[in-house]
């Protein structure tokens, strides 16, 4: 029985440190696969494109070696209106797929990038482990990486060279995988940091930023400073974007954290 509940308990940790490898690496995805790609083999780079995915596989299935031992998880999967809704999304899109057989690698690709968060989020959801951590990791979680890309992405709209980015594998401007983008028609610079491009880029800074705003409003001494730091560093870089959608979603998201705290949550 003791046995039993240490690989439970051992499970559960994986579980977790699967998550914090995917919270801190994803932001570098897109400059490690293409650094590498410059000089590996491309079955290394390959192999390496997918390690998210790898690793949530491996998460999902110690979710349901978890279910096969914890009444109480089941309970929770079958009560959970979120998994009833994205079994039926997963049964949909799998129809789609079928009716299309021209497009099956397509629609299977669709899928997976459909599915990944949801499938993350449905994980968290079932384990609780967010109940057993501090709100200061999660957030530290989110937004140390989030500084380090900001920082990476104002330094390239304010210091460093346009095409720095070459000698890490990027091509040059107009080809493949370029090392930077330009608003048509002009020649402003439009930063993506670490991420495929500078859409991505924005797309990823408007949680850390509404985050970081919400904190810094909910906590008070050195945090309160580590949230005002992370705010305007990817204000900064958030700019450098020019991706325009981005800066609607995030005025949207700073509205709704305003909204929040007036109401005191």
């Amino acid at each position: 029985m003791v046995k039993a509940a240490t690989k439970l308990k051992k499970l559960e940790q994986w579980i977790w440190y699967g998550f914090i490898a995917i919270a801190i690496g994803l932001p570098f995805h897109a400059f490690i696969i293409t650094y590498l790609g410059s000089f590996a083999p491309s079955s290394l780079t390959t192999l390496f494109r997918y390690w998210k995915e790898l690793i949530l596989i491996g998460m999902a299935s110690a979710t349901v070696a978890l279910l096969l031992n914890d009444a109480a998880m089941r309970k929770r999967l079958l009560s959970d209106r979120f998994a009833w809704l994205l079994s039926f999304f997963t049964v949909i899109h799998l129809v789609i797929i079928l009716s299309f057989k021209t497009a099956i690698f397509a629609g299977v690709l669709g899928l997976k990038i459909n599915l990944a968060f949801l499938v993350l989020y449905l994980i968290l959801s079932l384990t609780q482990l967010y109940t057993k951590i501090t709100v200061t990791k999660l957030l530290k979680l989110v937004l140390i990486p989030a500084g380090i890309t900001g920082c990476i992405g104002v330094l390239q709209a304010f210091v460093l060279p346009h095409d720095i980015l070459t000698h890490f594998g990027y091509g040059p401007f107009g080809g493949p995988n370029p090392a930077y983008y330009l608003i048509e028609n002009s020649h402003t610079i439009r930063i993506m940091s670490t991420l495929w491009g500078p859409n991505q880029f924005g797309s990823y800074l408007i949680f850390p930023i509404t985050l970081s705003l919400w904190w810094f409003f909910a906590t008070s001494g050195r945090k309160k400073i580590f949230a005002a730091a992370i705010f305007l560093i990817d204000i900064l870089a958030l700019y450098g974007t020019q991706s325009r959608g981005a800066w609607l979603a995030t005025i949207v998201g700073i509205i709704i954290v305003i909204m929040l705290l007036t109401k005191g949550l």
